[in-house]
């Protein structure tokens, strides 16, 4: 398949009314959601019901595994099935949240990204 994407979200300061319209519209569209633990739950209401929702944590239970590393092995292999998969990160996603490591594993993968900051 491969026609998938990755969306890269902030999700605001973390009540549901102030994140973008344009990130509620991308999180309403998407096939699978990974999510940071600080993002406001109420943001994961704008999905559809059938949307994969997993918390970025679960990829790691304790600090010696590459959390980082796990999740995006998943993220991957979502995209390769063609699913659009948010990765929705709390407040704006290029303060404190390791954008550039996240950018640079979908660029060594050849993974189409957007990033959704404003």
């Amino acid at each position: 398949m491969g026609s998938g994407i990755v969306y890269i979200v902030g999700s605001g300061p973390g009540d549901k009314g102030l994140i973008t319209v344009k990130g509620a519209k991308i999180l309403s569209q998407c096939d699978v959601v990974v999510y940071d633990y600080l993002c406001g739950k109420e943001v994961l209401e704008y999905c559809k019901d059938e949307c994969h929702k997993i918390c970025a944590e679960e990829f790691s239970q304790n600090h010696t595994v590459d959390r980082v590393g796990k999740m995006y092995e998943f993220i991957i292999e979502k995209v390769r099935e063609g699913k659009r998969v948010v990765r929705l990160k709390g407040g704006d996603p290029s303060i404190f949240a390791r954008l550039e490591e996240e950018e640079k594993i979908l660029k060594e993968n050849n993974i189409e990204y957007g990033l959704f900051r404003e």
